[in-house]
């Protein structure tokens, strides 16, 4: 989840690279999260006994094979998927954040963590003013956290591939002839068959000019002849001698569809199988980044600025900022990737860990460290698009 505060920066531009950005947030999300992605879908393909993969299909090699998949499969269009839950939650955290700040009960909360420079140094004040602005961007957070789980979710949900076989009938099925058909054919022959089973004499064929072989035929006795209704009773089959081999009595017919339509869909689903507890998984991982974050951008831009932009002036000045600017971001997102690498695979993992601790245990034992920072070339890039973006706004 980015975070709601960029410095140096308003509203406008930061909503604006969000949304530029949202394909590569998207792309940074499958390749933190594709191994519980292909768990869920296990665990789906068990619960309705039938198989179910990902079209888009899983794992990804690297982010370019994750982009070149996802839109070759899913369009581009789809690098943007519930990219408006998260729009909507930046706009409202950013207006309660600001409202916070101005309303004098919550000025009061930040001022109790505030500490004098002069007194506890500049290691106390840095650490006070990220508490202070930890705990006001907490309290918007945990109102509107679940949008930005939903998006998540809806962001992480691939084109599911499920195989639904369909019964189809054989062409070469075979037919039950009843004993009074069979007579009606054999008379059709040339056979003279009464209901007499044991009288059984051959006829002159005046059509076709020729006569059936001058054959005894053989007389059973009455003893050995079966009975009407034995005959009536007993099924005679025979096949079609212009019907084809036969083939497969079923048809493989594959269904291609999300799992979540829309975000109410996914809020549905989400509290019917999890509870409203569900969506708040991964809220501590996101709040401990938050502090960290805090803690790297006011060390940097609050004591690194003044020594590092001294000497500057004119041109290496801005050169100075940028450099500045792109160092900090892309420390920040390294410092906090694995925090939100946990937060996310928590989101959608359901009730797969206990809790954030056990679920960077479990990712640390199975996969190493490295899992941890999958996609962080992504949040790098973004890091640096950022500082542009940053020093022309400034």
């Amino acid at each position: 989840m980015p975070s709601s505060s960029h410095v140096g920066l308003g509203l406008p531009c930061p909503l604006v690279f969000n949304v530029a950005t949202a394909p590569a947030e998207r792309i940074k999300l499958f390749m933190q999260t594709q191994d519980e992605v292909i768990l869920n879908l296990r665990k789906e393909s068990d619960l309705q006994q039938r198989s179910i993969i990902a079209h888009a299909q899983l794992p990804y090699k690297d982010v370019q094979d994750c982009y070149q998949r996802l839109v070759e499969k899913e369009g581009r269009k789809s690098l943007w998927r519930g990219y408006g839950a998260e729009v909507s939650r930046y706009v409202l955290q950013e207006g309660i954040e600001r409202w916070m700040r101005a309303s004098h009960l919550f000025q009061g909360l930040r001022n109790m963590f505030l500490l004098n420079r002069e007194k506890y140094g500049a290691v106390g004040w840095c650490i006070g003013l990220s508490i202070s602005g930890t705990v006001t961007q907490s309290i918007a957070m945990v109102a509107l956290y679940p949008l930005a789980l939903l998006h998540t979710r809806l962001a992480t949900d691939v084109v599911r591939k499920s195989k639904k076989p369909t019964p189809r009938p054989k062409k070469n099925q075979p037919k039950e002839k009843s004993t009074e058909a069979v007579k009606e054919q054999d008379n059709e022959k040339g056979y003279n068959v009464s209901n007499d089973s044991s009288s059984i004499e051959f006829v002159h064929l005046e059509e076709s000019g020729s006569t059936l072989p001058l054959e005894e035929p053989t007389v059973k006795n009455e003893q050995e002849t079966a009975t009407e209704e034995e005959l009536a009773s007993t099924p005679i089959l025979f096949n079609d001698e212009d019907d084809e081999e036969d083939v497969d009595d079923t048809e493989a017919v594959y269904e291609f569809d999300y799992k979540y339509h829309g975000i109410k869909d996914a809020y549905t689903q989400t509290v019917a199988s999890e509870g409203y507890m569900g969506l708040y998984r991964g809220l501590s991982c996101v709040i401990a980044s938050t502090f960290i974050s805090r803690v790297g951008y006011v060390t940097i831009f609050n004591l690194l600025t003044p020594v590092l932009l001294k000497s500057g002036s004119g041109g290496w000045a801005g050169v100075g900022s940028f450099v500045l600017m792109f160092a900090c971001t892309s420390l920040v997102s390294l410092a906090v990737y694995p925090f939100n690498t946990i937060a996310h695979r928590r989101m959608i993992s359901g009730d797969r860990y206990k809790s954030s601790c056990d679920a960077a245990q479990h990712i640390v034992e199975k996969q190493g460290v490295r899992a941890l920072f999958q996609g962080a070339e992504v949040a790098l890039a973004r890091s640096a698009v950022l500082a542009v973006i940053t020093r022309l706004c400034m």
